[in-house]
């Protein structure tokens, strides 16, 4: 369950409800992680014959964290991209908790 403002664009290609809710599911892991986020921007983009391209941009307080991924396939873009994503919100959080800061 968000409460944050989730955004997403597509670039090259339709705009996919599956895709979206896709992305959503995958988001409620880094909710988990950290309960502080502003908003995140999704973006979907076929660059070529067989490359896709899952990006997100999310913002929580003092950073903004940037992570992408070029696939064949777009879902598979999509888990790599969270995956990264993920790792850069456990790393932000764990230096705020070094930090005291949380």
């Amino acid at each position: 369950m968000t409460h944050f403002a989730v955004q997403f664009n597509s670039n090259h290609c339709p705009s996919s409800k599956s895709l979206e809710e896709y992305a959503r599911k995958r988001l409620i892991k880094i909710e988990r992680h950290f309960n502080q986020i502003i908003d995140i921007k999704f973006t979907f983009d076929v660059l070529g014959d067989r490359r896709h391209k899952a990006s997100a941009i999310l913002r929580v307080p003092t950073k903004t964290l940037h992570a992408d991924c070029e696939c064949e396939d777009m879902y598979v873009a999509i888990d790599k991209m969270m995956d990264k994503l993920d790792q850069l919100v456990r790393n932000h959080k764990e230096r705020l908790r070094s930090h005291g800061e949380e």
